[in-house]
């Protein structure tokens, strides 16, 4: 709970920009402090130092040479990927609610506009955070701006331009990372409708790109970053022969690049900043258009404002590290679009969401990498095989629900039930199935552990009513991805949450939405858990290791089971050598399992 609290906290500065103060001409974004006051966040970073700190290090260093300033907002930009990271991955991000939440408000500012333009004026970002902060109030623009007859709203954003600029970052993020929510589109678009401005042509685009995908993401980052400055350049380079044809928006952001080939070349190996552009270099006709940006200190946009800040030589650095982290040559284009009405080293909220997009396919990566998946069959011996003197036989399952549900179990503990039953999850979803793994071991649940799920709520908490299912279900994965509830906070009675008729109904809804449902319990010596589960599913497999103890011990978890009404369909020999076993071997927790021959695929 600590940890989704933070997250909201997080996301609300975030989101509403004009909740941030602005001091001596500094805005302090209060979301840079907010993560660090979550330990699982510190402990996310410590685990995945490796992987982020040697790009970050060289990043800060070549900023260095050029800018102190852009040193800083880089590690600010790398603190926002981390949290966004952390929260997606563990379920706890709040990014689609902030931002329902100021389409919300930006659409009380529409209908006030046309209802009490006073009120709308006083609903606007202006005066808004002057009410919150006074003299203290973050630089906003209050502009109601008709396109194609329509007002543009801002929500909490500074104007309407940043957030549209938002809400495709958290769009865009939304189709790449997460499973289509039609809801959430449909929320994006109607706040796109009353905020829309340029920025938002980059949906379109967006959209035109995504079917080349695949073609673009074989084309390594640093040619399509030096194509997009090229293509970007010499679009520049004519509108400004022509004096960008009176537009102040085209100066603005595409000034830049006739501008390197007329500054001086000591200017354009130091860097210049706006003092300089208006003590030396007003003559030129496009920087009249462009005055009052130039008197707020910002005379570019996109990537000439990174090399008027640092310099040619250290922008080019910074270029090469982002163009040589990002993980193709789709992502690459993605981050230069969103950012190209800004830099690519601003901290404002929807630049570290392009960082996030450009980087997630590396994360997800990393997150399958952490997996254990080793085998890609099972043998499955029948029971029939070992002629048990049972009194129950075979059954099929009654309800249709049911026969999307399998138990794993064994007869005591170590015999590799666990990772069976992720290797089951795994095998399906590669092949296409939509697979659900639950870790019904409420007492010492271990799928979160080896699946490095973070986070405390689980089964245990949607038993007690305190969560929906679907407000615990993650995704993991490597060959294909599959959906995981986790044990969660453990109980003090298993027994009774497991009774208390919550689970069969979480089931029956859950199997609507999924072709299989596994469900790895406790063994059946152990506790008596298993024997509560069991029964829910329409099919029940032991897994055992092979051994002298092995018959005797099956049997007995036969007759157990068989008088709960499981279905038993047969047994699992996970035939796991000890640590010291020759390779190759998978190993998590005191599990580790070898490939060997299988007979029959399940």
């Amino acid at each position: 709970m600590y940890s989704r609290i933070v997250s909201v906290i997080f996301y609300m500065f975030f989101t509403c920009v004009i909740f941030n103060p602005r001091v001596n001409g500094f805005t302090i974004y209060f979301y840079l402090f907010v993560p660090f006051l979550d330990p699982k966040f510190l402990r996310f970073l410590t685990a995945t130092v490796r992987s982020w700190s040697g790009p970050l290090i060289v990043a800060v260093a070549v900023s260095l040479l050029g800018s102190p300033s852009v040193a800083m907002r880089v590690v600010s930009i790398a603190i926002c990927i981390g949290y966004l990271m952390y929260t997606m991955g563990a379920r706890i991000c709040y990014l689609h609610h902030w931002m329902a939440i100021n389409v919300a408000f930006a659409i009380v500012q529409f209908a006030m506009y046309y209802v009490d333009r006073g009120l709308a004026a006083q609903l606007g970002p202006t005066l808004l955070a002057q009410t919150i902060w006074g003299q203290y109030a973050t630089r906003t623009y209050s502009n109601y701006y008709e396109i194609f007859y329509f007002a543009r709203a801002s929500g909490f954003s500074r104007e309407a331009g940043f957030f549209s600029s938002l809400l495709v970052a958290s769009l865009i993020a939304h189709l790449l990372t997460e499973k289509l929510n039609k809801k959430l589109v449909a929320m994006y678009c109607v706040g796109l409708f009353i905020c829309f401005s340029k920025s938002s042509l980059i949906l379109f685009i967006f959209l035109a790109l995504f079917p080349l995908r695949h073609k673009l993401r074989l084309v390594h980052p640093l040619l399509i970053f030096t194509a997009f400055m090229v293509v970007v350049g010499l679009v520049g380079v004519y509108l400004g022969s022509h004096t960008f044809y009176g537009s102040t928006t085209f100066a603005h952001r595409l000034n830049g690049y006739p501008f390197m080939l007329d500054e001086k070349f000591e200017d354009l190996l130091r860097g210049v900043t706006a003092d300089d552009v208006r003590a030396r270099y007003m003559y030129m006709p496009s920087f009249r258009l462009v005055e009052t940006e130039i008197a707020s200190g910002v005379p570019f946009a996109g990537l000439p404002a990174s090399i008027a800040e640092m310099g040619l030589f250290s922008a080019l650095l910074l270029f090469g590290v982002v163009a040589f982290t990002a993980n193709d040559g789709f992502v690459m284009l993605l981050l230069l679009l969103l950012t190209s009405t800004v830099s690519i080293t601003t901290v404002t909220s929807f630049v570290p969401i392009a960082y996030l997009i450009m980087y997630w396919p590396k994360f997800a990566a990393y997150r399958a990498k952490r997996t254990w998946f080793m085998q890609e069959r099972f043998a499955l011996t029948p029971l029939d095989s070992f002629d048990f003197r049972r009194t129950k036989r075979f059954r099929f399952a009654g309800a249709p629900w049911k026969r999307k549900v399998l138990v794993v179990t064994g007869p005591a503990q170590r015999s590799g039930k666990t990772f069976v039953a992720a290797n089951l999850a795994g095998i399906n979803a590669a092949g296409g199935k939509r697979v659900l793994l639950i870790d019904g071991d409420l007492r010492r649940g271990r799928i979160a552990f080896l699946f490095a799920l973070s986070g405390s709520a689980g089964l245990a908490q949607v038993l007690e009513g305190k969560a929906d299912a679907d407000r615990v279900i993650r995704s993991v994965g490597t060959s294909g991805v599959f959906d995981v509830i986790p044990a969660g906070e453990l109980h003090v009675d298993p027994m009774q949450l497991l009774s208390n008729g919550r689970l069969p109904r979480m089931l029956q809804q859950l199997a609507l939405h999924y072709d299989l449902i596994i469900i790895d319990t406790p063994a059946v010596f152990s506790v008596d858990d298993a024997c509560l589960i069991a029964p829910l599913g329409g099919s029940t497999v032991l897994v055992a290791q092979p051994g002298a103890r092995s018959r005797d011990e099956l049997e007995e978890a036969v007759k157990q089971l068989d008088g709960t009404g499981a279905n038993i369909v047969g047994v699992v020999f996970n035939a796991m050598p000890s640590p010291s076993a020759e390779r190759p071997r998978a190993q998590s927790g005191g599990y580790t399992a070898r490939h060997r021959r299988p007979s029959i695929p399940f």
